[in-house]
This record gives C-alpha cells, sequence and structure tokens, in this order.
C-alpha cells in the first residue's frame, strides 16, 4: 500500500464572510454615526434625485445579475460551488456585478439623501 494524498479541490470562490454580510455592517456602522452625528443640513432635490437613481442602479444590477446567474444554472452564492462561468451581459467588463451593485446601493442609501424625513437619514 502507498500513501497517497488525496486532493480536495474546492470550486468555490473560497471567501470566509459572505460580501452582503460585510455591506450590511458597513451599512450599520454609517447609521451608528449618522445617529451620533447627524448633519444640520437638509439634501437639495438634485441630491435626492442622484440618491434615488444609485439606489436603482444597484438594484437593476443584483437583479440583472440574478437572472445571468440562473440562466447558467450556477450559484450566486460564493461559499456554494459554481458550475459555470458567467460571461455574457456586464460580465464581459466587469467579475464583480453584486459587489458593484452593492456599493452603489449603500452609496444611494447612506448619502442621507433618499428621504428627508427619516429620523435616521435626515435629521
Amino acid at each position: 500500500m502507498t500513501d497517497q494524498a488525496v486532493s480536495h479541490s474546492i470550486d468555490n470562490a473560497g471567501v470566509r464572510v459572505v460580501p452582503l454580510f460585510i455591506c450590511i455592517v458597513v451599512f450599520g456602522i454609517g447609521l451608528a454615526l449618522r445617529w451620533m452625528a447627524p448633519l444640520a443640513f437638509q439634501p437639495a432635490l438634485p441630491a435626492r434625485v442622484a440618491s434615488l437613481l444609485l439606489l436603482g442602479v444597484g438594484v437593476v444590477l443584483i437583479m440583472w445579475s440574478n437572472v445571468l446567474f440562473r440562466h447558467a444554472h450556477t450559484s450566486m452564492v460564493p461559499i456554494r460551488p459554481s458550475t459555470a462561468l458567467v460571461i455574457t451581459g456586464p460580465y464581459r467588463l466587469t467579475r464583480n456585478l453584486v459587489y458593484l451593485g452593492l456599493l452603489c446601493m449603500n452609496i444611494g442609501a447612506r448619502s442621507g439623501l433618499v428621504c428627508s424625513g427619516c429620523s435616521f437619514s435626515c435629521r
């Protein structure tokens, strides 16, 4: 009998923490900072529109990514095995479309420009 090392190849991104969790934690830190040191000004209408556009772009990017991943029959969750590589649509330009969508949503929401009546956004 010979001792042979068994190769256990992992077919996933190898992330330790799901990026959505990181985004939620950063958003929560932003809320806490906003609560501890609120801004005294009210944002102008163009800034609110820009904030809503960023939120919308982020949602569309994540939904588009979800459709492409489902069409390729692979998982969006980075800790699950991937069965295909998506190279169509916006994935021709970027490999991190979901992260880009999360970033757009986070910037749009955390800019505090979405609604002036929210106690956590604009005081």
